[in-house]
């Protein structure tokens, strides 16, 4: 009874704050207008910057990370990822369902 509650509470509060500033037909004007619009085109209106292919890290700069090592026991090629690219995602860890990851985390 409490957790439906309190999923309950979550659902309303995230129904709650969208954002009601998008409008379908400007949207739609937008997509009529860039009909074709090429990767190049949609890079300089939009420009994601620019990108390097290794971004070594010291693993011993960033914060946190042995708690998060000793709680998730991170995986040698795991902290390879991170210590190229300063991110890494897994599914080795993944939960089950969206709830236990929520009661998780809260």
């Amino acid at each position: 009874m409490r957790a439906s509650i309190f999923l309950t509470i979550i659902l309303c509060s995230f129904l709650s704050a969208q954002d009601d500033t998008f409008s379908v037909d400007a949207y739609n004007e937008f997509l009529n207008e860039h009909k074709g619009l090429t990767l190049e085109r949609m890079d300089q209106m939009y420009s994601a910057g620019t990108f390097f292919k290794n971004a070594e890290v010291d693993l011993n700069t960033i914060p946190y990370l042995d708690s998060i090592d000793q709680i998730y026991k991170l995986t040698d090629f795991e902290k390879g990822l991170i210590r190229q690219q300063r991110f890494m995602v897994t599914e080795r860890l993944g939960p089950s369902t969206f709830a236990q990851s929520f009661r998780y985390i809260y």
